[in-house]
């Protein structure tokens, strides 16, 4: 089950409509999360910076380290 303030902190979250957390760990992992479940994610992780997203030549999207 997704909780809003854990995903909120996590390095692999990203804000969808300015108000929800969107999990984008196959967007910087390049391969599915796994996790869709009841329970916890086993992919969180604590973000200790802050990050900012652009698309790359190939159609992709990378996250830069701020």
């Amino acid at each position: 089950m997704f909780d809003r303030k854990r995903c909120e902190g996590c390095a692999y979250s990203s804000m969808l409509n300015e108000h929800d957390p969107c999990c984008v760990y196959i967007l910087i992992e390049s391969k599915m999360r796994g996790c869709y479940g009841s329970g916890d994610c086993d992919k969180f992780r604590p973000r200790t910076q802050q990050r900012r997203m652009r698309i790359c030549k190939d159609g992709g999207f990378v996250y830069e380290y701020i």
